[in-house]
């Protein structure tokens, strides 16, 4: 998915020239490099990749993007598919966050801080005052608007797919970054 809104914006995802970025998708590395931060964490179920980056970035190497390599990547088959990608994914971020408490980006804190008003405001509206039903209005609008500007040729019926899956990565992800920080203050584990 190409959308910023499905990305979060992270500067390997939309290619270029060859730059200096926090983190890339997969990735070829210099063994010394991968010796000098003890490799993968094998402990990471997800992240994997993000998390190698920050201690490799903390160790003082520098992760590039190089737009000549691609790597072809095929979205899950189904809603039910992508929200369980995405669990995982913000349940696995909230783990390497806490790990390394200074590498989250605003990018990223702006999801479960977006479910959190969507949520309030939805009770609220439905329960109290129905002008607060405007915040997740306002979503589902940016949402179809970012399906509908997308650049690729998409009928309608791949507009209003990506629309929900954008919900999908966003309610999951942010959820479940929320729940695993919740976990982990209550039982004070992973």
């Amino acid at each position: 998915m190409h959308s910023k809104l499905g990305s979060g914006g992270a500067r390997y995802r939309h290619g270029g020239d060859l730059r200096e970025v926090e983190t890339a998708y997969l990735g070829v590395f210099s063994r010394k490099a991968l010796e000098d931060v003890d490799g993968f964490d094998e402990s990471f179920i997800r992240n994997q990749d993000s998390e190698l980056n920050i201690r490799l970035r903390n160790a003082g190497h520098t992760v590039w993007l190089d737009p000549r390599m691609v790597v072809e990547y095929r979205p899950r088959p189904s809603l039910r598919a992508l929200a369980s990608q995405y669990w995982q994914y913000g349940w696995w971020r909230a783990i390497t966050l806490r790990r390394h408490p200074g590498s989250m980006k605003l990018r990223q804190a702006a999801v479960p801080v977006a479910v959190v008003v969507l949520l309030v405001s939805l009770a609220v509206g439905l329960a109290v005052q129905p002008w607060f039903l405007v915040i997740p209005a306002a979503y589902v609008t940016s949402l179809v608007v970012a399906a509908a500007l997308e650049p690729q040729a998409l009928n309608l019926r791949e507009k209003a797919t990506m629309a929900a899956a954008l919900a999908t990565m966003h309610v999951m992800w942010g959820t479940a970054l929320i729940a695993s920080t919740a976990v982990h203050l209550v039982r004070g584990s992973k």
